[in-house]
């Protein structure tokens, strides 16, 4: 049986600097992600192939889907397919019914048909997410990785996925994490992972690029934007946002959905694509 991680201090975070600034959408939104924040940002890597500058990866999660289909999927969708990623990568929590995924089940099959007809989509499952869910995704066109290392071709290039347990924190097998290969120079590496705290875990992968949900960034916060509850180990300021940790990025979205109390207040739903870029600086890994 695994063991239940410790609890962990983060002292190396403390000097991070957060990356995105607050947008205007609606403060209360009720069943639906009304109004989403679609964010763009640099992902800068030491080293990056000429193949790779330029690439866009877009990160969803939490959609926690249910069996209503509104206007805002479309929305979605239709930003997507207007200019298309070169993946999407979801961090888990396709449903949101811990229980019976069969009522979202149509739901579900719908947007990730359209999200894996618009590019590649890789996959992890979230803590809402029974595991017979995956074959009905999987049959869609979506990859995937939980415990997996995958490697994507990009032209004459290469990305690095890896993907954690998200079912679960426990489920989190070191030894899968003690036997991956190092890091190749100039070959990015993302760590796809439902939990915050398993930031900690993924250090010695010397990750990219290290991609979370969960917390929903709160999903109910205060006019100043800071969690009340976030449902995870890391301190409040990382339940949420784009952080520099060293030369990796930290990137805890506010997820897409809403579970529990169905609405989100002065928490707006969004997604996060990042663009590669050569780290030109004199910082080295």
């Amino acid at each position: 049986m695994p063991r239940r991680l410790p609890t962990i201090s983060f002292p190396s975070l403390l000097g991070s600097t957060p990356l995105l600034a607050p947008r205007a959408t609606p403060p209360f939104q009720l069943l639906l992600p009304w109004g989403f924040l679609y964010h763009q940002l640099p992902l800068r890597i030491c080293g990056l192939a000429t193949a790779l500058a330029g690439y866009r990866i877009l990160h969803l999660s939490d959609l926690h889907l249910r069996r209503l289909w509104g206007q805002p999927y479309d929305r979605l969708i239709e930003r997507i397919r207007a200019n298309p990623p070169g993946l999407i990568l979801f961090t888990g929590d396709f449903t949101d019914d811990k229980c019976d995924h069969r009522l979202s089940l149509p739901t579900v099959q719908r947007l990730f048909r359209a999200l894996a007809e618009a590019a590649p989509v890789y996959a992890i499952l979230g803590n809402h997410d029974p595991d017979v869910l995956a074959p009905y995704v999987a049959e869609l066109g979506v990859t995937f990785i939980t415990h997996r290392r995958v490697v994507v071709d990009v032209g004459s290039a290469q990305l690095e996925l890896i993907g954690f347990p998200g079912t679960a924190r426990q489920d989190l097998d070191r030894e899968f994490c003690r036997e991956l290969p190092p890091r190749r120079l100039g070959t990015p590496r993302i760590v796809l992972c439902h939990y915050p705290d398993l930031f900690p875990a993924a250090l010695n992968l010397d990750p990219d690029l290290y991609l979370a949900g969960h917390t929903h960034g709160g999903q109910i916060c205060l006019p100043t934007g800071r969690a009340i509850i976030s449902h995870d180990r890391m301190p409040k300021r990382f339940a949420k946002g784009v952080h520099r940790v060293g030369a990796t990025t930290y990137c805890v979205t506010n997820g897409f959905g809403f579970t529990g109390l169905p609405f989100r207040l002065f928490c707006p739903p969004e997604t996060v694509e990042f663009t590669l870029e050569a780290d030109t600086s004199s910082a080295t890994r």
